[in-house]
Formats: C-alpha cells, structure tokens, sequence
C-alpha cells in the first residue's frame, strides 16, 4: 500500500481495489456468459469488456504516480533547505 499518510491515498487505494475487483468479475461474468458462443468469441467480448476498468486503473495509477512525486519533492525540498541552512550557518 502506497501513500499511507493522508486521506486522499487511502481513497485511492480504496478505489484502485475496487476497480480491480470490478474487473475481475467483469472478465469473469463474461467468460461465463459468452463461453457456450465460443472461447475466441468470448476472450474479445471481454477484453472489451475490460476496457473501461483498465482506463480507470491507468487514470488512479497516474493520480497516485503523481501524489508519490509531490510527496517527494517536499522531502527533497526539506533536505535541501536544511543544507542551505547549514551552509549558512557555517
């Protein structure tokens, strides 16, 4: 699990997992629905069912890559204020 501080990391998390839990079951509902049709028939049927779910894993991953990064440069920036500091003081 990534970004434990805050709120929004958590809600991402949440949400991530749920989107992975949906699609798994879309993928499954659809295999079982379409697998008398044929297998070649029902693997793109539900590939193309998965699709929305993946659109919204690769939007909350970025969301989350981004929150990752932000977090970061404030503790560069931090690192990087208390050296200045120091040469200062020096």
């Amino acid at each position: 699990m990534r970004l434990k501080r805050s709120l929004l990391g958590f809600l991402i998390n949440f949400l991530l997992g749920v989107v992975w839990a949906l699609a798994i079951l879309t993928v499954t509902f659809t295999m079982r629905t379409y697998i008398s049709v044929g297998i070649d028939i029902a693997i793109i049927i539900s590939l193309f069912a998965l699709l929305p779910s993946l659109f919204f894993i690769i939007i909350l991953e970025f969301i989350l890559s981004g929150e990752e990064k932000l977090e970061e440069s404030r503790k560069q920036t931090k690192l990087l204020e208390e050296i200045l500091a120091q040469s200062k003081n020096d």
